[in-house]
């Protein structure tokens, strides 16, 4: 899958939108059996990309990886192993961005019964790599926090919690709000602002639910500016410039196949506005910053 980025977050975004054509049922009940092995593969997209003004959309960095996973039940949890496969990755940050590089390490992820992690076997921190990376302070700063191998393990376990937040032996109503209250007191590392069921729907021949997370950070994603300036030689220019905090939007979509509630497909999608600012020479540069992920199950 050799897609560029030109076009692909609004690509993305449009195909999110069609989910309703492949919907046959407005409800059903969610009763899952996890079985006690099973074995799939993992086809990742990432991909970051900037906007300036009104001209065309700036290719940042691209990232595909193949990964196998393999599950199977413990002694009052579950094994989940993860092997890569294959890794191609281009553009600025191909060599610096954490939660893209832990994708070449080997990883066993130990889970309780409820399939949250309880430990992960594998995984060590980046710090010593990213530490000798050229860039800016503030620049190494989000990269070396997101490299922390205690907010990594949180981020797995808030991984496995969202795709286990599909209330289970209820009706379920397709397009129709999901209760969040509960979710967001065991989640340490976002709060979802609302959710939404979108309803059944066929991946790859499993009949999946799919349904989605909406949620805010209030940053200006310094990584994406920084690709900005050195995704092109014409925007180095603008590493002189300064900007301010801004509300970042973002969704996780969440499928998990209808009778085991194994994952089918993730993808997270995060955008925001920001200005580039130049004081001493009042100068503006209207900036839009996207974010695009997926992961699709096989």
């Amino acid at each position: 899958m050799n897609m560029g980025s030109h076009g692909i977050v609004r690509f993305a975004l449009s195909a999110f939108a069609g989910l309703s054509f492949w919907q046959c049922e407005r409800t059903v009940v969610f009763a899952p059996k996890v079985p006690d092995s099973a074995h799939f593969r993992d086809f990742h997209l990432g991909t970051y990309s900037t906007k300036y003004d009104e001209d065309k959309e700036i290719e940042g960095t691209i990232f595909q990886t193949t990964l196998s996973f393999d599950l199977k039940k413990e002694s009052g949890g579950w094994l989940w192993h993860r092997k890569l496969d294959t890794l191609i990755a281009r553009g600025y940050h191909k060599l610096s961005m954490p939660h893209e590089l832990e994708r070449k390490v080997d990883l066993d992820f130990h889970m309780d019964a409820s399939m949250i992690p309880i430990r992960i076997n594998g995984y060590d921190s980046l710090k010593a790599v990213l530490g000798r990376i050229q860039q800016k302070e503030e620049f190494k700063k989000v990269l070396l926090q997101s490299s922390d191998t205690a907010h990594y393990r949180a981020e797995w376990r808030d991984w496995w919690r969202m795709n286990n937040a599909l209330p289970k032996g209820v009706k379920l109503e397709a397009k129709k709000a999901l209760p969040v209250t509960e979710l967001n007191k065991s989640l340490e590392t976002v709060k979802v602002d609302s959710a939404r069921f979108d309803g059944p729907r066929p991946r790859l021949k499993r009949t999946c639910l799919d349904f989605t997370l909406y949620y805010h950070r209030t940053d200006s994603l310094a990584l994406l500016v920084e690709q900005f300036f050195f995704s092109g030689t014409q925007n180095r220019k603008y590493r002189k410039y300064s900007w301010k905090p801004t509300v970042v939007q973002g969704f996780l979509q969440y499928s998990v196949e209808r009778s085991t509630g194994l994952p089918c497909f993730q993808s997270k999608t995060e955008m925001a506005d920001i200005t580039l600012e130049y004081k001493p020479e009042k100068a503006e540069a209207p900036i839009h910053l996207y974010r695009y992920e997926e992961d699709i199950y096989e």
